[in-house]
């Protein structure tokens, strides 16, 4: 039997003893509850955010008609790259009507004006007007639409990289929803436990059959849940501020969960791999261009001609055809094929990186899976020994076996293990997420 004093009577002597809890030091226990009080002091309910919290936040609303399809085109527009999409597409646009072009360049017309007015006088007099024409080189022109024809497909290219990282973040992002949903559940989970166990000993208290130290340890026990609770509504808050910034909306779809794909490697196909190839592509043809280019265009001018002679008032009319061939050079042209053959090779070097980093970020996820599979299937085991043992240590705790603090002890690893379990179960989600990313497969 127990008395408030925290004494209880040995079943075989009935000599009083007293308890685990009740030798605790009074001072040790007020610290505690000081400690969780501080914690709760100015915040909302469990399960309940504030009125400051309310106006600035607006929660999530799961949604069965929103899928992927729409939710990525909806993302793609919000995110920031995708105003560089038109300027691509434009780009690639010029540059093809470049290479469909005659001429090399942009004509231009020349005048040419002379008299001896100013010195002999004697009526020479001459009036040129031409149209300079800048020519295509040899292959240059062909050149030209290999780069207008990488231009085309690096903006193609460009968008789908784009919707790439984009569902990657959203995978993410919705992953990170999910568990800090997940951390409230268990959380609340936690508090209500904490509660009806407060509840329990409170009477026990008033009907004279539990100590003050217990109704103490008790109540300190379940602002330290409603703490843990307030904290994870937090977490849940900060995880959808990031993903309605992402997206720019306030719904998100209900069932996110993906199926690993049979597909152990990613290819050429890779939406990454195809930005880079057509970005080495387009630098390899602008190497080509610029290497012909450099050394200049012939320029071919025609226009008329009207002359009239020193001492005379008659003035011939023509016509003038006239070729300008550049020639020699070749230090000036090397600083423009060096630059060019600098842009290519890094481009080269970027594929090769980027083909690395892909690799890594494959072996990290698929070696991640394995752990997070091997690592769950124990903590289901921890949680079912942890949770019997917890019903158990109760049913003891009701008959006068343990103590308080025991059962508190069990209870607090019983909820440990539940909130792993749903933990790795989420991080296993995202892991197959992240092998799905990795490999180039799309929800």
């Amino acid at each position: 039997m127990e008395y408030r004093d925290g004494t209880h009577t040995s079943p075989a002597s009935g000599k009083p003893r007293v308890s685990a809890v009740a030798r605790r030091p009074v001072f040790s226990l007020i610290w505690t509850i000081a400690a969780a009080t501080a914690l709760t002091v100015g915040a909302p309910a469990a399960g309940q955010l504030g009125p400051d919290t309310e106006h600035l936040h607006t929660p999530l609303v799961a949604s069965a008609d929103l899928d992927w399809p729409e939710l990525i085109d909806a993302t793609v527009r919000n995110f920031p790259q995708f105003i560089e999409l038109a300027a691509r597409d434009q780009e690639a646009q010029a540059l093809a009507g470049r290479s469909r072009s005659w001429l090399a360049s942009q004509p231009s017309v020349s005048i040419r004006y002379q008299s001896d007015r100013p010195w002999d006088n004697v009526n020479l007099r001459e009036y040129e007007l031409g149209v300079d024409l800048p020519l295509w080189r040899p292959g240059e022109r062909r050149a030209a639409e290999a780069v207008g024809a990488a231009a085309t497909g690096g903006a193609s290219a460009s968008a789908i990289a784009l919707r790439h990282e984009v569902i990657g973040l959203l995978r993410m992002s919705l992953w990170d929803v999910e568990r800090a949903f997940n951390e409230l559940a268990v959380a609340r989970e936690g508090a209500r436990v904490a509660a009806e166990l407060q509840a329990a000993i409170e009477r026990r208290y008033q009907a004279g059959e539990a100590a003050l130290n217990e109704t103490l340890l008790v109540q300190s026990t379940a602002m330290e849940r409603d703490a843990a609770v307030i904290a994870a509504e937090a977490l849940l808050v900060d995880a959808e501020r990031a993903y309605q910034s992402l997206t720019g909306m306030n719904v998100r779809p209900i069932d996110i969960a993906e199926s690993l794909t049979d597909r152990e490697d990613f290819d050429a196909s890779h939406p990454r791999l195809l930005l880079a190839d057509a970005d080495l592509e387009r630098a390899r043809a602008e190497l080509d261009l610029t290497s012909r280019a450099s050394r200049g265009n012939p320029t071919l001018t025609i226009g008329p001609q009207r002359e009239r002679g020193a001492f005379s008032d008659y003035s011939a009319n023509s016509v003038n055809v006239s070729l300008a061939v550049p020639f020699g050079g070749r230090k000036h042209q090397a600083v423009e094929v060096a630059a060019s053959s600098r842009v290519a090779a890094g481009a080269a070097s970027e594929r090769r990186q980027l083909l690395r980093e892909l690799e890594l970020e494959l072996h990290e996820a698929q070696h991640g899976l394995l752990v997070i599979e091997e690592s769950l299937t124990l903590a289901r085991q921890r949680s079912e020994l942890a949770t019997r043992s917890f019903e158990m240590n109760e049913r003891a705790f009701n008959q006068g076996e343990i103590t308080l603090l025991e059962l508190l002890r069990s209870e607090e690893t019983a909820l440990l293990t539940q909130r792993q379990v749903a933990g790795l179960e989420v991080e296993r989600q995202r892991a197959i997420a992240q092998i799905n990313q990795a490999i180039g497969v799309w929800p």
